[in-house]
């Protein structure tokens, strides 16, 4: 008896967790920093990262933080703890502010540094050693910006120095002595912005101030005074980010700003950076709500902050710093989190998972079926039932045994041309759900039935051009009569033209009619008019395949037939001369065990492993294996859990979640990194330290200083330990 029952449907509706999150590496404490808090960052010219704490300076070389603290030699050491801001010159050279002792430079070919806290002192005074902002513009000249002492200009080139103040009496005066944000833009002007009067706009050629501010005698439409961060995109706007009144844009022809609204997305008044990258996308941080990515086609800011339950989210919402480093990778520097990096090409691969009070994400992790539909609609079974998902990964419904389902432990999706969708359980037998009429119709094992499924734990479901339904199942492929509910089961016997085992793991009809059965144990051709099948089981020969376990189909647009094995890696059947070649670690897969492949818009294969995702060229044998290093939800995918939609984006799922991504925005970091030596030993003792090789300081050796050891880095941040050398 087929059972059919009506089922209630639930509306979600929610931001895309798979748009929002983005994944990060994290550099903590526990890491080698020296202070969670990061006030600013910077890359010098050999490649290392550089960052601002209350604890000193450290620098980053992929593997290894080095502290930089004030030492009693002061003359060559920091002059502070407190470092403030960050800034490198044109040749490379590393600038830094300090809180309360003036600013200074690192030379970079020693662990030296070169301080201008005396100078200062006797120049300005005590008020000017408290630096809050450095910037440097396109002529060398250094702008310091001072909490308390004004506005500094220092040539870096002939080391001359003025100074800035605020003057009630002279209306061209910058407006305050307190000074937090610097940037220069494109027509040359020198912004300033102040702790409590607002921005200032100078001309450098007229050297003259003009301010904005609340207090404005002309409506400028700006709201709040307290501006932190400045920025120019290439379009030519002006960003202004508020501690307190949000984001603003300025218009130079009305000499106006304009608040953006939180309807385009930024929920946090506190705006801490403004910044855009080189690929045109603006980043706006926040202290407390995280960060911002401008969408400038949806004119909306899509907010990506932490995620408890991901343990590769953004892990601080308090935000202060950020910086782009020569990779086009992105540092953002946290209140309490250290450095969380972002790199792109890792977040190609979008992720959705299940997210805690997100009605949008997944319903479990734990994903086995994936289904796109002539609507592009995708049907994703886990172990907790089935999310459909809009071409936008915005959830349609979910359905669960709540609303239908024998079981929620989902193993397949499929729809053969009708309203009907093909749900295959692990348990509940098979569900037949109607999209138009809201019902589940139920085939099942019943009890002293010969003639019902032979059992509830299935997997693949297709439709045969001879009219019937075929089912794998644990104890056999199951034969159904969609009109009159017969089934007929076909397993393993003593008869060797029965199929070669009962666990039916895959099934698949090619483009010559052949129909194929994969097995727990050897791989099948079936013949439906006689009932009757083909073994071909492993034999050591290319006549077989090469392992017992097969797990997937694929035919490609040239017609070949690829089968993955659990255990034998990819076979290439040839249908001229009936025999097998093979794809494995040895030619360079990643893994072994085949869950899925999928073809791409290039005639690229793209297969999921146990260790992996594997991008396979056919043609030419090159072999891209991408980890959970690159952004994938894990190194293990699961079997049944792929699709590919109508514009080329590809789908799979895992232990994890799923990822979806198009084939064109995958990329390879093929850039060999600069090697740098990080530190000599002579007879086992430090003495010298590199922070630029290539220009580094005769070293003098006596003939006793005969044992050296020698530690070097490749400045690769994204996945040191995959960077592998030759000696």
């Amino acid at each position: 008896m087929i059972v059919k029952i009506v089922v209630l449907f639930l509306l979600l509706t929610g931001g895309s967790s798979a748009q929002t999150t983005g994944l990060f590496d994290h550099i903590t404490i526990e890491d080698g920093l020296s202070n969670s808090l990061i006030h600013d960052i910077a890359q010098d010219s050999a490649g290392f990262i550089w960052a601002a704490t209350q604890e000193g300076l450290n620098r980053f070389d992929g593997y290894e933080i080095t502290s930089f603290k004030i030492s009693d030699d002061t003359e060559n050491s920091i002059p502070d703890n407190w470092i403030t801001s960050l800034v490198t010159d044109h040749d490379g050279n590393l600038w830094f502010g300090t809180r309360a002792r003036g600013f200074g430079k690192f030379i970079t070919d020693s662990t030296k540094f070169q301080n201008y806290h005396g100078r200062l002192l006797d120049e300005f005074g005590e008020m000017s050693l408290r630096i809050q902002r450095m910037y440097l513009t396109k002529d060398s000249i250094l702008w310091i910006g001072s909490w308390g002492g004004g506005l500094i200009k220092y040539d870096t080139e002939s080391g001359e120095m003025k100074r800035y103040l605020a003057n009630p009496s002279d209306p061209h005066a910058i407006i305050e002595n307190k000074i937090y944000a610097i940037f220069e833009d494109s027509q040359g002007f020198l912004w300033t912005s102040s702790h409590k009067s607002g921005v200032d706009r100078f001309s450098r050629e007229e050297e003259k101030f003009v301010n904005f501010s609340v207090e404005s005698e002309i409506p400028n439409g700006l709201e709040h005074n307290f501006i932190i961060s400045i920025e120019e995109d290439h379009t030519g706007t002006l960003w202004f980010g508020t501690f307190g009144g949000g984001l603003y844009t300025f218009n130079r022809d009305t000499e106006k700003f304009s608040r953006i609204s939180e309807t385009k997305g930024i929920r946090d008044s506190r705006i801490t950076v403004v910044f855009e990258d080189r690929e045109k996308t603006l980043w706006v941080c926040s202290d407390g709500g995280g960060v911002y990515r401008y969408n400038r086609e949806d004119d909306f800011f899509y907010n990506i902050e932490h995620d408890p339950v991901n343990p590769r989210s953004l892990n601080d919402n308090r935000v202060w710093s950020l910086i782009e480093d020569r990779e086009g990778a992105l540092w953002f520097g946290t209140f309490s989190g250290g450095l969380n990096t972002y790199f792109k090409r890792k977040n190609s691969f979008n992720h959705i998972y299940y997210k805690t009070r997100d009605n949008n994400s997944l319903s479990d992790n734990f994903v086995k079926a994936i289904y796109i539909d002539d609507q592009n609609e995708i049907w994703i079974g886990s172990n907790k039932g089935v999310d459909v998902y809009n071409s936008e990964m915005k959830k349609l419904f979910s359905l669960n045994t709540n609303n239908g389902l024998s079981s929620e432990r989902i193993r397949f999706i499929g729809n053969f041309g009708s309203d009907d969708y093909w749900i295959s359980t692990w348990g509940g037998g098979v569900n037949i759900f109607n999209k138009s009429t809201r019902t589940v119709n139920k085939i099942v094992a019943r009890v002293n039935d010969p003639k019902s499924l032979s059992y509830n734990f299935c997997l693949k479901v297709i439709h045969h051009s001879d009219g019937y339904y075929y089912i794998a199942t644990e104890t056999g492929l199951n034969r159904y009569n969609a009109d009159t509910g017969e089934i007929r089961v076909y397993n393993s016997t003593n008869d060797t033209t029965s199929v070669s085992s009962s666990q039916i793991t895959d099934l698949f009809v090619d483009s010559y009619g052949n129909f194929w059965v994969g097995t727990q144990y050897g791989l099948n051709l079936f013949n439906p008019e006689k009932g009757t099948f083909k073994r071909i089981v492993s034999d050591g020969t290319n006549r077989t395949i090469n392992n017992y376990r097969v797990g997937h189909f694929l035919q490609d647009r040239k017609g070949r037939l690829w089968i993955g094995t659990y255990g034998g890696g990819l076979n290439l059947y040839d249908y001229g001369t009936k025999t097998f070649s093979y794809i494995t670690e040895k030619e360079g897969l990643s893994n072994n065990s085949i869950y899925e492949i999928v073809e791409d818009e290039y005639g690229k294969l793209w297969v999921s492993t146990n260790r992996g995702l594997n991008e396979f060229d056919p043609e030419t044998g090159k072999i891209r294996i991408f980890t959970r290093e690159d952004g994938l939800q894990n190194n293990e995918f699961n079997g049944g859990a792929s699709a590919k939609s109508k514009d080329g984006v590809l789908f799979f799922g895992g232990v994890n979640g799923v990822n979806y991504f198009h084939p064109d925005d995958i990329e390879s970091n093929n850039v060999p990194p600069p090697v740098v030596l990080t530190d000599l030993f002579v007879n086992g003792k430090k003495k010298y330290l590199f922070g630029d090789p290539s220009n580094p300081e005769p070293i003098v050796l006596n003939y006793r200083e005969n044992f050296l050891n020698f530690t070097y880095s490749a400045l690769e941040y994204s996945s040191p330990h995959l960077n592998k050398y030759k000696y």
